[in-house]
């Protein structure tokens, strides 16, 4: 009689507990919560790229990796902000005769996509092809529009940038011409996509590249960097240049800007302009041992120039790592700047940083990691970024699961730099608003197992249990019918938790809450 008063009382606790953390910031979840979410779309490696605010949900531009026939393709998701998928279109070639590609995975285009007047726009190459397209949808995500443009090149190409402004459509790329030097790429459109102009720009050496421009003064100004290795065997060789271009409506180079020879790291991403500075991400190199990809390191550093290109700051923010980066800049409605990218420590963390722009100091810095493979570690690489009205982040990119195959990934963080395994209110706690009588759990306290009954037709599903903060507990794949799962009291500690099933598709299918009490 005692031990069912004592249940009692820790149930009746604990239910108060969920109301006062999740019902009570249930209209504060769009701007207060942080969560982490993966997406395996169509069974296939999922890359996440860009992400962009668009109404009250987020669009995110991906893509797949190959299927049995050897096809891949992009894809639009857009979801809500509890994450929640609630429109995919993937695209191919219309004419099937080769594969659409954003370009190799690894920050290869977190800003080829962009929305304007109510319409979504990206952009790529044609996989086995050097020609460019543009694809414009409707905001259901039809088309709208799908144009491929001949190359002015004759090798393959990226296109890591497309910006929508004054009824006009500018896309930004680079390639390799007849004598294989790098030939930067802008192209100019009309909102509809009938071609305007195509340049070509090679600014220092045979060597450029250019993956981010910013709009100013009716044009555009875009970021280079141009690299020489002299000699591909001797470490630490390298010799750059960053530097920047601008351009007026009719493509002319008005003026431009060249740095000193390593004056700081390789300009390889995101540039912004705010008031009359400007703000992009650099990265030091330091070369190890034999010359591999992994003796390879580098170090995130942010750049702040004036209108003139004078130095106000530059500052590293981390060691040298393999793979230690930032990938892609946003501005947050209160004037501070926002960073994504990942750093390798014990395992590979997505990390997303918030910096005072006055000094560039960090006002908070996070971290968190999907899947981690025991004996293996873990693949978290942040790409895209974008910052919310109210002051969230969204951070995109992707994350490799025990099958090794890539999931796409999503980070929501709080202006106050709170993820989900760093928070005390999380995603899980708005589930019991969400019901669906096609799965049935039980029994519902539960104390040694516990049932999830499915009677949909489809054969595989994917389970996910968190705790009341947010960490994944457990995860498995479920076949239609019963799955009975062993409740492991040194995971499964007596508490609230909540849980979520997602289709093979990586469509949500349901979600609520489960009571574990004490043996």
């Amino acid at each position: 009689m005692f031990k069912t008063f004592q249940y009692l009382i820790i149930k009746i606790v604990l239910v108060v507990a969920l109301l006062f953390l999740g019902y009570g910031n249930h209209s504060l979840f769009s701007q207060q919560t942080g969560f982490t979410e993966t997406y395996f779309v169509e069974g296939r490696s999922t890359f996440f790229h860009a992400v962009r605010q668009f109404e009250d949900d987020l669009i995110i531009l991906g893509q797949l990796g190959t299927d049995e026939f050897g096809n891949n393709g992009v894809f639009i998701l857009r979801i809500d902000t509890l994450g929640e998928i609630k429109n995919l279109k993937i695209f191919q070639h219309p004419l099937n005769k080769y594969n659409l590609d954003l370009g190799t995975p690894g920050v290869s285009s977190t800003e080829a996509l962009d929305i304007y007047d109510n319409k979504i726009y990206f952009a790529g190459q044609t996989q086995f092809g050097v020609n460019l397209f543009i694809i414009c949808l409707n905001e259901d995500l039809s088309l709208h529009f799908y144009k491929e443009y001949p190359s002015i090149i004759p090798y393959a190409r990226k296109t890591p940038m497309i910006k929508v402004f004054n009824d006009e459509i500018y896309t930004l790329g680079y390639g390799k011409n007849s004598d294989l030097d790098t030939e930067i790429l802008i192209h100019k459109t009309d909102i509809e996509g009938n071609q305007i102009w195509y340049k070509s720009y090679n600014n220092i050496n045979y060597h450029d590249f250019a993956n981010s421009f910013c709009i100013e003064d009716e044009g555009l100004t875009v970021m280079v960097n141009s690299l020489d290795d002299p000699n591909d065997l001797e470490p630490n060789n390298d010799i750059w240049y960053n530097s920047f271009f601008h351009i007026d409506s009719s493509g002319m180079v008005l003026w431009s800007w060249n740095g000193e020879q390593n004056e700081e790291g390789q300009a390889l991403f995101s540039v912004i302009k705010s008031g009359s500075d400007y703000y992009y991400i650099t990265i030091p190199v330091l070369e190890e041992g034999n010359g591999s990809i992994e003796s390879i390191h580098y170090r995130p550093q942010l750049v702040k120039r004036d209108q003139n290109f004078n130095l106000v700051w530059r500052k590293n923010y981390g060691e040298f790592y393999y793979r230690n980066v930032f990938t892609s800049l946003s501005f947050g409605p209160d004037g501070a700047l926002c960073a994504a990218g990942y750093i390798p420590e014990d395992v590979t963390w997505g990390r997303v940083v918030k910096i005072d722009t006055s000094e560039g100091s960090i006002i908070w810095d996070t971290r968190d990691t999907a899947f981690v493979i025991p004996g293996w570690g873990s693949r978290n690489r942040m790409e895209g970024i974008t910052v919310l009205l109210g002051g969230s982040v969204i951070s995109v990119g992707y994350t490799m699961d025990h099958t090794f195959h890539e999931n796409g990934l999503v980070y929501k963080i709080t202006k106050d730099g709170c993820i989900d395994t760093l928070c005390s209110t999380v995603a899980i706690s708005e589930l019991s608003y969400i019901t669906d009588d096609h799965v049935n759990v039980f029994p519902n306290p539960a104390c040694q197992f516990i049932t999830f009954e499915l009677s949909d037709e489809q054969t595989k599903y994917y389970l996910k249990i968190y705790s009341i903060d947010g960490i994944l507990i457990h995860s498995e794949v479920l076949s239609s019918g019963s799955a009975i799962i062993k409740i492991d009291k040194s995971k499964f500690q007596s508490g609230i938790y909540g849980w979520k099933i997602h289709s093979d598709s990586g469509v949500f299918i349901n979600a609520g809450q489960i009571l574990i009490l004490p043996d």
